[in-house]
Formats: structure tokens, sequence, C-alpha cells
């Protein structure tokens, strides 16, 4: 069976078919269910209300992790911009991967002095690296 077949006929079965919550045990039409790719229909086992209560009833048990979903924006999400970047140059051949400018180990890793110029890096071991972050936040009390 072809992948447009086997797509089709699960969009057919979705139409008709009906699930039953794993939580609230009543039946209820798919289109009550979340899409999850790895399941069996491609619907999750608990209902759209289930689903909702039991999210919040982990975020009210664990009030630290609304935060870490929050987490890739300003200036994380500036770090993470400038690491693809370099990876990307290095990949392309834009960007050679150089010695670390301390010790000259093959083996360095890129160290972004200023985040807004993603591509001005400094070649460090990882040690070094290491050493240059213990030492910024000494100074400033960040990392």
């Amino acid at each position: 069976m072809t992948r447009e077949a086997a797509m089709s006929e699960r969009r057919d079965l979705q139409q008709t078919a009906t699930r039953r919550c794993s939580v609230c045990r009543q039946t209820k039409a798919l289109d009550e269910f979340y899409n999850v790719r790895s399941r069996p229909l491609g619907k999750s086992y608990l209902c759209k209300p289930c689903t909702k209560s039991k999210d919040a009833a982990y975020a009210k048990r664990n009030p630290g992790m609304k935060n870490k979903t929050k987490k890739c924006t300003g200036e994380a999400l500036r770090r993470l911009y400038a690491r693809n970047s370099v990876y990307q140059a290095v990949k392309r051949g834009t960007l050679r991967k150089l010695p670390c400018l301390v010790c000259g180990d093959s083996d360095s890793v890129a160290h972004h002095p200023v985040y807004s110029l993603p591509l001005a890096v400094v070649w460090l071991c990882k040690p070094h690296h290491d050493q240059l972050h213990a030492e910024h936040a000494e100074r400033t009390g960040e990392f």
C-alpha cells in the first residue's frame, strides 16, 4: 500500500471512527482528541477536556516548568541563533574551525564574546571555554 493510500485510509477511518477516553471512559468522536502522530489513528488516548485538566494539574504541581517552556526568548534566543549560525557556516565552509587560541588543541568550540555578532567567535578548547565562563560568572554573578 502506498503512503498516500494509507493516509487516505487513515483519514476515512478518522471521519467515521470513535475512541474511548482512557481517563473519563466516554466514547467520543476522534475530533474530540488531540493529534498525536505516534499513536494509532494519529490521536491521543485522552480526550481534549481530560488532556487540558491533566495539563493544568501538572502545571499546578510543577510551577517552575512554565518558565522552562518560555526559556527560548530574549538572550537565550540570541544564543541559539548564534550557535546555529556558526554550525551552518562551518558546515558550508564559510567559517573555518580553528585550534584553541590558548593551548592550540584542535578539538575546539566556538565562544561568542558578543551574541549580536554570531560569526565573530573565539575558538577555545572545552577546558579553556569552561574556565572563561567560570571567570565571567565570578566577575558578574551570572553565567
